[in-house]
C-alpha cells in the first residue's frame, strides 16, 4: 500500500482538486447568466474530445470526476427545443463514439464476450432491459417517460472502456488521486454550505440553495433550530471513502501500534484527517439511507478486523478505538461549523441528532406511502415487471407538491424511492435476479482479487453498503451506482501488475 499513498499526494492531486474548484466555480457564474452554461458545455464537451483522443483513460477520468460531484448530471446543461441536455449525458456521448470510433476491436471483444461470465451476464440484464423496454411501450407508457425511466442504464455502455483502462498501477494511483480529490471537495463545499446557512448570510444562501436545486446537485433542507440538512446524492462515494479511508488508517496502525509515534507520521495525519471530514459530511447529509449503509458496512469492517487480528484482542480494541475517536471527532467538526461564533453563532443541540431517529419527515412520510401502492402494482406482473415508464398515484407530505392547488399531496411519478421494488416493477422479480447475480459475480471476483488488500476490501465494503444503501435510496439503476460497479468490475477482473 505504501506504493500507492507515496504517489497519490503530489502536484497533480492538487491540481485536480484545483480543477475541480474552477469546474464548480463556472458551474456557478453558468448559473446566474444561463446562455454560460451551453457555453461552458460546449468547452468541456470539446475538452473531452480532445482528452480522449488522446488517451482513453483521459476521458474517463472527466466522466468519473463529473460523476462523483455531479450528482444528476446537471452541473451545465444544453439547453434543447424539448428538454436540457445535461453535461453528464454529453461527456457519456462524446467518450463512447469516440471509444466506438477509435478504440473498438471487435475480434477482441467478441473473445471477451465468449469467455468472460460477467460480460456474459451482463449482456444477459441488458436484453432484460430491452425488453423492459418493450414492455413499456406495450403497457403504453409513454416514450418520454421510459427513456427518462431507462437512461440510468445506459451508463453500462462505458463498460469496456472501465476494463480497458484499468489495467495498471498507475492508473490505480490516478483513480485514487481523481478520487479523494473529488470527496475533499465535495466535503468543502457541503462545511461551506452549512456554515452560510447557519450564520444568516442570506444573499449567498438564497444563491446556493438555488444553484445546489436547480443544477440537481443536492438538497437543502431546514433540520431543527439553525441546522440545515446538506445532502447530495454524490456523497455515496463519499460513504466508499470512509471505508477505504479506514483500511487505510487500520493498515498504518498495524505497521506502527505506537499511536504517539503514528501521530507524527504526516501521510497519517493526513488520512485520519480525512476520515474525520468525510464522516463529518456524512452526518450532516442527515440521510438515514447513508447511515444504514454505513453502519451495514462498520460491521463488514469488523469482522475484517477480526479476521486480520484473529487473537490479538488488545490490537484489535486499539483500532476500534481509533476509529471511534475518528467518529467522534467527526461529530465535534459538526457542532463546531454550526457554532462557529462568527459572525454570530448558530444553534445545533443533540435533540437535533436524536430528532432524525426519531421522528418523520415529509421524504420517510411520502417514501413509506409509496410502498403499498408500489406492492400493489407489481403484483399485477411479479415476474416480468410493467416495463419501463410505469407510473403509479400516491399521496406525498412533501411541500412542493402537498399545496393549497393539491391539499391532498396526490403525485404521479415513474421514479420510486424503493430501489429493488422500482426494478420490479420494470423487469420484474426475473430482472432483478439477473442483475443481483450480476452484482454477486463482482463481488467473488472482488474476494478472488490480486488487487492491494487494502483498496479492494475498501471496495468490497464500499458496494456492501451501496447494496443496502440501495434499498430505501436508489443508486443501483443510477450511473452513481452503475458507475461504481463498473470501477470495481475493471479494478477486480485484472491482475494489476503492469508499470
Amino acid at each position: 500500500m505504501s506504493h500507492y499513498l507515496s504517489k497519490i499526494i503530489n502536484k497533480n492531486f492538487w491540481k485536480i482538486i484545483l480543477a475541480i474548484s474552477f469546474i464548480e466555480l463556472f458551474s456557478l457564474i453558468s448559473f446566474k447568466f444561463a446562455w454560460l452554461s451551453g457555453f461552458f458545455f460546449i468547452l468541456i464537451i470539446i475538452g473531452v474530445t480532445l482528452f480522449t483522443l488522446y488517451k482513453l483513460k483521459y476521458g474517463l477520468y472527466i466522466a468519473l470526476i463529473e460523476l462523483m460531484i455531479g450528482s444528476y448530471g446537471y452541473l451545465f446543461y444544453l439547453q434543447l427545443p424539448e428538454f436540457k441536455l445535461p453535461i453528464r449525458l454529453g461527456i457519456f456521448l462524446t467518450l463512447f463514439i469516440i471509444w466506438l470510433i477509435k478504440y473498438f476491436n471487435w475480434y477482441k471483444y467478441t473473445k471477451l464476450l465468449k469467455k468472460n461470465r460477467l460480460v456474459q451476464n451482463l449482456v444477459l440484464f441488458i436484453i432484460f432491459l430491452i425488453i423492459g423496454v418493450i414492455n413499456g411501450y406495450l403497457h403504453g407508457n409513454g416514450l418520454k417517460n421510459i427513456f427518462f425511466d431507462v437512461n440510468g442504464y445506459l451508463y453500462f455502455g462505458l463498460f469496456f472502456i472501465f476494463l480497458d483502462v484499468f489495467q495498471s498501477k498507475k492508473c490505480i494511483i490516478e483513480f485514487l488521486q481523481i478520487f479523494i480529490a473529488s470527496l475533499i471537495y465535495l466535503t468543502f463545499k457541503i462545511f461551506l454550505t452549512l456554515y452560510f446557512f447557519t450564520h444568516g448570510f442570506n444573499w449567498l444562501t438564497d444563491l446556493f440553495y438555488t444553484w445546489i436545486r436547480d443544477t440537481r446537485v443536492g438538497e437543502i433542507t431546514w433540520a431543527g433550530g439553525s441546522f440545515y440538512r446538506i445532502f447530495i446524492q454524490s456523497q455515496i462515494y463519499s460513504l466508499i471513502g470512509v471505508f477505504i479511508t479506514s483500511l487505510i488508517i487500520i493498515k498504518f496502525y498495524k505497521k506502527q501500534p505506537n499511536f504517539k509515534l503514528l501521530l507524527k507520521h504526516k501521510k497519517f495525519q493526513f488520512f485520519f484527517s480525512l476520515l474525520i471530514i468525510i464522516q463529518t459530511s456524512i452526518l450532516i447529509s442527515f440521510s438515514r439511507s447513508f447511515w444504514l449503509g454505513g453502519f451495514v458496512g462498520a460491521i463488514g469492517l469488523f469482522i475484517y478486523l477480526i479476521t486480520l487480528y484473529k487473537t490479538q484482542i488488545k490490537k484489535l480494541a486499539k483500532t476500534i478505538a481509533i476509529l471511534l475517536l475518528g467518529g467522534i471527532l467527526s461529530i465535534v467538526l459538526m457542532i463546531t461549523i454550526v457554532n462557529f461564533p462568527i459572525p454570530e453563532p448558530g444553534i445545533f443541540s443533540a435533540d437535533t441528532l436524536k430528532n432524525r431517529f426519531t421522528t418523520g419527515d415529509a421524504a420517510a412520510s411520502s417514501r413509506w406511502n409509496l410502498l403499498p401502492v408500489l406492492l400493489e402494482q407489481n403484483k399485477k406482473a411479479p415476474f416480468w415487471g410493467t416495463g419501463f415508464g410505469t407510473t403509479v398515484d400516491y399521496q406525498t407530505e412533501d411541500p412542493r407538491i402537498k399545496n393549497e392547488q393539491n391539499p391532498q399531496g396526490w403525485v404521479t411519478t415513474f421514479t420510486f424511492e424503493w430501489g429493488y421494488l422500482d426494478t420490479i416493477t420494470e423487469i420484474g422479480i426475473l430482472g432483478l435476479l439477473i442483475y443481483l447475480i450480476f452484482i454477486g459475480q463482482i463481488f467473488y471476483l472482488g474476494i478472488k482479487s490480486k488487487l492491494n488488500n487494502t483498496i479492494k476490501w475498501g471496495l468490497l465494503i464500499g458496494l456492501i453498503s451501496i447494496i443496502i444503501t440501495h434499498t430505501f435510496s436508489p443508486y443501483l439503476n443510477h450511473p452513481l451506482g452503475i458507475g461504481y460497479l463498473m470501477l470495481c468490475a475493471s479494478l477486480f477482473s485484472h491482475i494489476i501488475d503492469k508499470k
